[in-house]
């Protein structure tokens, strides 16, 4: 056999991996599961998007005024930066605060949360719009 032909089929066998993978890898990745996650800040978020969330009274009241819906709450996961100098992540094992900060609704905003990994659920305990 000539090199010719061993390159042939060494191209052809790589092209068809690389169709097989990209049809495996689009499955998975139209999935939300499938996130890369590798650094704290991305850990943090991504957890916090998967959790259920509740309300403080506080925070309730902050949402009515700005007309604050749960979508936007949701969204503001995905944009929002941990602020790890001002949150306590290490309270105890299952109680972890954090301070997210970001824009949401074109206003910079903080947000207090308190994440409960135990009962997996988020408390936002207060949103502050900051001017």
């Amino acid at each position: 056999m000539k090199i010719i032909q061993r390159v042939g089929y060494y191209l052809g066998g790589v092209a068809i991996g690389i169709v097989l993978l990209a049809f495996f890898l689009k499955g998975k990745m139209g999935d939300s599961s499938m996130e890369f996650a590798y650094f704290p800040e991305a850990r943090v978020l991504k957890s916090l998007r998967h959790m259920p969330f509740t309300l403080s009274a506080k925070a309730q009241q902050n949402t009515l005024s700005k007309e604050i819906d749960s979508t936007v709450l949701s969204n503001f996961y995905k944009t929002a930066s941990v602020d790890f100098s001002k949150s306590n992540p290490r309270k105890s094992d299952c109680f972890k605060e954090y301070i997210l900060n970001g824009n949401m609704k074109s206003e910079e905003v903080q947000m207090h949360l308190s994440l409960n990994p135990c009962d997996s659920l988020v408390h936002i305990e207060d949103i502050i719009i900051v001017h």
